[in-house]
């Protein structure tokens, strides 16, 4: 990648890019790494959504990405965070916080996913998360062995068990939920998820704990 040629925009994009594709040119992420870091200040949220959700995916080292987007985040940036966007960058976190060696320190993984946590609370956006993003949600605070606030527990039983009304969890959906409420010492089935609800078994691809 030419220094300075490309935009925040640009960088994100090949990162989201990438990962989905499975293509893992470890040269130019090292690259996308670096100068993603340089233009740091000019990220947005969805920058940032991309950048981490893609090096996870890709199980690409990196000791300064995270840090980089939770400061940035911190800048004031967080409260324009949708849904979709805490979700991936959840999910990153917990990946990249428990990557090892190269990666980013897990405490600073469990910081930032605490800092996403309370964008899905009833009066942030909360009733705007689906059900398989607040399954992200879980899994990654399962992954990083971080337990939430139990108000925050509450709220998200509350409005998985709505959504759940609405349209059944799908299969992998369920599985990832009940596993991840295992390690928090949650019941599943009759708390977050009626004992009668049957998963759907059209769609794959939910969140993995890999």
């Amino acid at each position: 990648v030419c220094r300075g040629t490309f935009e925040p925009h640009h960088l994100s994009v090949m990162s989201w890019a990438f990962a989905t594709l499975e293509c893992k040119p470890v040269r130019l992420l090292e690259d996308i790494d670096r100068q993603a870091c340089g233009v740091s200040r000019e990220l947005s949220p969805q920058n940032c959504a991309n950048l981490l959700w893609g090096f996870a995916k890709l199980r690409q080292p990196s000791a300064e990405l995270l840090p980089m987007v939770a400061a940035r985040l911190e800048s004031g940036l967080l409260d324009e965070c949708k849904p979709v966007e805490v979700s991936d960058l959840a999910y990153a976190a917990a990946v990249m916080g428990t990557a090892g060696e190269g990666s980013c320190e897990p405490q600073q993984a469990k910081e930032l996913l605490a800092a996403l946590a309370t964008r899905a609370l009833p009066h942030t956006c909360l009733p705007r998360f689906s059900s398989r993003q607040l399954v992200t949600l879980v899994w990654a605070h399962a992954r990083l062995g971080e337990q939430p606030p139990q108000e925050t527990l509450d709220a998200w039983r509350q409005a998985m068990r709505a959504a759940v009304d609405q349209r059944p969890l799908q299969k992998a959906d369920r599985q990832s939920l009940e596993a991840s409420l295992g390690k928090l010492g949650e019941t599943c089935r009759g708390a977050w998820i009626p004992d009668t609800s049957e998963p759907a078994e059209s769609e794959a691809d939910a969140v993995s704990a890999a």
